[in-house]
C-alpha cells in the first residue's frame, strides 16, 4: 500500500510540474525560494503556488499583472541578484529577440 502511494505522489507531482510547463524538477534552496535545474531561475512562492521571481518582480514594478505574452528579459545573468532595474518587460517575444540582437551587436 505504501509503495502505491509513492507513485501516487510521484506521478501528482510530476502533473504539476507539466502543468505549469516544467519538465525537470526543482530544487528547494531554503525557505520559499527554489531554482528551476535546468533554466536556473529562481522560483519563489506567491500567492500560493510557485512563480518565477523575476516576473513577480516585474509586477510589482509595473504595479498590476503582466499582460498576456509580455516576456520579461533580464540584463544580466539569471543566478545574479536582481532588481527592478535590471529586468526589461518586453511586449513579445519578437521585441524580446531583437533586444538580444542588439545587446550582441555592443557586444554585451
Amino acid at each position: 500500500m505504501k509503495a502505491n502511494n509513492n507513485k501516487q505522489r510521484k506521478y501528482k507531482a510530476q502533473w504539476y510540474l507539466n502543468s505549469v510547463g516544467r519538465d525537470k524538477k526543482i530544487v528547494r534552496t531554503s525557505k520559499g525560494r527554489w531554482i528551476h535545474k535546468k533554466s536556473g531561475y529562481v522560483l519563489i512562492e506567491h500567492e500560493h503556488r510557485l512563480e518565477y521571481e523575476h516576473r513577480v518582480l516585474a509586477e510589482k514594478a509595473l504595479g498590476r499583472s503582466l499582460p498576456v505574452g509580455v516576456i520579461v528579459h533580464h540584463t544580466v545573468a539569471p543566478d545574479d541578484n536582481h532588481g527592478f532595474c535590471k529586468l526589461v518587460i518586453c511586449p513579445d517575444q519578437e521585441y524580446h529577440l531583437l533586444l538580444h540582437k542588439r545587446m550582441e551587436e555592443c557586444g554585451l
